[in-house]
């Protein structure tokens, strides 16, 4: 099964919107000011979608070098990064516990040197994606080590020129919202009744989306115990 089975592109999703609400199809973003208003739109629906959870299409990894004396890294990715979600180093089984920046300045105060075992999120680097800062701080002997990152990817904005990008989200997830949103934009901004079924539908679809990955797994198990047995 190709991914297209699922997914649509930018001027595929806004096409279907035009549909629903009785506007002839467009083969460009810049076509009209309904197709524009819809694209921005558009990012704004995809945009919830990806911060109601840690999306498993989402997922990424990456691998970072350990540096002697050095505590905060930058993962190194030129693509959007909604967050980090685990930390782990070379030669330890265990992740890296995470802890808040306020007990991290603690502990990078009190010094020390050795293998890492908690880090935090500091700041942010040039690609403007978390960085993430360790403690203890490598020594000589975890220079060259890898640390190995898990992180979730974040959407990109989709501009005019995106109508052929794939949005990497299920197509009729991202249709509802951007149909619901659609109404709401043509009312004037005013939730009306159609408008609120729309985004009610949206939400149930989110959820159940999210949980395909997340927590529809397996099944109802029955666990039978012989009599006076406890």
């Amino acid at each position: 099964m190709a991914s297209t089975d699922q997914r649509m592109t930018a001027i595929e999703v806004v096409n279907e919107v035009r549909k629903l609400i009785g506007l002839n199809e467009i083969t460009s973003l810049l076509a009209d000011k309904h197709a524009r208003v819809a694209l921005r739109l558009l990012n704004g629906v995809v945009s919830k979608i990806s911060n109601a959870g840690n999306w498993q299409e989402m997922l990424g990894s990456a691998r970072v070098t350990a540096v002697v004396s050095t505590r905060v890294y930058s993962i190194g990715i030129n693509r959007p990064v909604k967050n980090i979600f685990e930390v782990a180093i070379s030669g330890r089984a265990q992740a890296l516990d995470p802890i808040g920046l306020s007990d991290y300045q603690r502990y990078e105060r009190a010094g020390g040197t050795g293998t890492p075992a908690m880090f935090a999120i500091r700041g942010i680097d040039l690609q403007t994606n978390p960085q993430f800062a360790v403690h203890p701080q490598p020594s000589a002997d975890q220079d060259g080590n890898m640390f190995h990152v898990l992180y979730y990817k974040k959407p990109p904005l989709y501009l005019t020129c995106d109508a052929d990008t794939e949005i990497p989200f299920a197509a009729n997830l991202v249709i509802s919202g951007l149909y619901a949103s659609v109404l709401e934009e043509e009312a004037g901004g005013v939730v009306t009744r159609e408008s609120m079924m729309a985004a009610r539908d949206f939400e149930t679809q989110l959820q159940e989306e999210l949980n395909r990955y997340d927590a529809d797994s397996g099944g109802d198990t029955i666990q039978l115990t012989p009599a006076g047995i406890r």
